[in-house]
């Protein structure tokens, strides 16, 4: 639905004040107009009127300073000649009874923190609460700037991580062109999907934060196994390991690695299978 919202400004012959006339005007598809009207002094002069469309495509002909919310992404976006421009980079989430639709990888912001749709899907329970839908992945002061085009100044460097339609994308070459990232896969590719499982084990193999796409298991003292939620799709993935330093006098040097990776799980060794040691780990795929 379009919403055209202009004043016309007049001066009563009779009152010695001013009075404004809002005129609204409301229609499911209205095209931008020029619109002439005339001022107190009998002058007809000519007003270009903005529209504020809702849809889930990009309106047809805008002008400059055309605003179209878009229904699909919940997104708000100002047409700037050439492009049309998100006024926001991280959006508030919006509940589904209040039409919040949700692409997978698609970021919002709740509550102070940043969540990445896991799912596609999207309900009326709060994103930190929902962790089949959402997961946590930084605050808000972790944003990360709106990709721009080439033609409004958008200048890369490789590994450059950018923020459209709410998705991450890294630059892969440094250059980056009027294509948006989603169509460009040549310059860009979907940064927010390489973790495929990460988390922190304590000592005695629970964990204080629910372990993403994995759980832990204690074998034995310093022994421990990882099994993923979601299988990988092969043996190959990368494995990231590190311990919490362990100070005071009498430590010596400690070790943690991993062995039996397979597609399902991998265990993790920790000080030569001597004594239990919290940990965490990454896993990342690609």
């Amino acid at each position: 639905m379009n919403f055209r919202l202009f004043f016309l400004k007049t001066k009563s012959i009779f009152f010695s004040y001013q009075t404004q006339l809002a005129i609204v005007l409301i229609g499911f598809q209205l095209n931008s107009q020029t619109i002439r009207v005339t001022d107190n002094k009998g002058t007809i002069i000519e007003v270009n009127n903005n529209q504020v469309t809702t849809s889930s495509s990009q309106p047809n002909t805008p002008l400059v300073g055309d605003v179209w919310f878009d229904s699909i992404y919940n997104t708000v976006n100002v047409w700037d000649a050439s492009n049309w421009l998100e006024v926001s980079s991280i959006r508030n989430w919006i509940s589904l009874s209040s039409f919040g639709v949700y692409a997978t990888n698609q970021l919002v912001s709740y509550n102070g923190a940043v969540y990445k749709n896991l799912t596609g899907v999207n309900s009326d329970t709060v994103p930190s609460l929902d962790a089949t839908n959402w997961k946590t992945i930084g605050s808000d002061s972790s944003e990360v700037p709106l990709w721009k085009s080439n033609t409004n100044e958008g200048s890369y460097l490789i590994n450059a991580v950018i923020n459209y339609n709410g998705i991450l994308y890294k630059n892969l070459t440094g250059v980056n062109t009027d294509v948006v990232p989603l169509s460009d896969s040549v310059n860009w590719e979907d940064a927010s999907d390489k973790i495929k499982a990460m988390g922190k084990v304590n000592a005695n193999g629970t964990v204080s934060k629910v372990l993403f796409n994995a759980s832990a298991n204690r074998l034995s003292a310093g022994v421990y196994e990882i099994t993923f939620a979601t299988p990988m799709i092969d043996a190959h993935y990368i494995i990231q390991l590190t311990m919490k330093y362990n100070s005071g006098a009498g430590n010596g040097t400690m070790d943690i690695t991993y062995y039996d990776q397979t597609t399902t799980s991998f265990k993790v060794d920790v000080i030569n299978s001597v004594a239990d040691f919290q940990f965490m780990f990454t896993v990342l795929d690609y």
